[in-house]
């Protein structure tokens, strides 16, 4: 189980492929933590959503400025983004066929057509939720560690699958 941002990072780097075949599964993992977002940023985020980041997810943005696995935006360069995503998808919820809970926020941003990860404020339990499919809405981890964990999971699976070691 990964415990630090170093492990996950290594893990990840470790199946970075960029092929030059023409038709290969390309692999990325990008991530900037130099500059991880400020407590600014963080309240600002916070207050576009209306609700507080849960503990883990926002020392994880203040880590990371951005992290990003095969276009998967875990957090994003600008979290107005992410906060706004969140709003949509809450107040446009019915309109979506998504069980969006009030006390939850998206982490960040994802592919189309895929899942929406979200996370609530006051619990820390990460579920999954797919965009007009009622009834969707998934316990997928007790908190975002967890969650993370599963995801390096997925895409360790993933690369192999497709032959990208």
């Amino acid at each position: 189980m990964i415990k630090t941002y170093e492990e996950q990072e290594k893990v990840l780097s470790e199946i970075t492929v960029v092929s030059s075949e023409p038709d290969a599964v390309e692999f990325c993992f990008e991530a900037d933590s130099d500059n991880g977002h400020t407590e600014q940023e963080i309240r600002e985020m916070e207050q576009i959503m209306g609700l507080p980041l849960f503990k883990d997810y926002r020392e994880f943005v203040k880590h990371y400025r951005s992290f990003e696995i095969v276009g998967d935006i875990y957090v994003d360069c600008d979290l107005n983004d992410t906060a706004e995503v969140t709003v949509i998808h809450r107040n446009n919820s019915k309109e979506l066929g998504l069980n969006f809970p009030e006390d939850c926020y998206c982490i960040g941003n994802f592919e189309p057509g895929l899942p929406i990860f979200i996370q609530s404020s006051v619990t820390g339990t990460v579920y999954s939720c797919q965009v007009r499919r009622k009834g969707s809405l998934k316990k997928i981890a007790d908190n975002f560690w967890e969650f993370m964990n599963a995801e390096v999971k997925h895409w360790q699976k993933y690369a192999a699958e497709y032959d990208t070691f």
